[in-house]
């Protein structure tokens, strides 16, 4: 839970003062790798 509220506030902050901003009509891509162990058994 503690990850959690670090992770939040890493994001506000971040987003208020440091990261640029982007139009919601832009086109965004990223790429993403998974590898077979990440994958939930159950």
């Amino acid at each position: 839970m503690i990850y959690y509220w670090l992770h939040l506030i890493y994001i506000y902050i971040g987003s208020n003062f440091f990261w640029k901003k982007i139009d919601l009509d832009s086109d965004l891509t990223r790429i993403r790798r998974v590898s077979i162990l990440d994958c939930d058994s159950l």
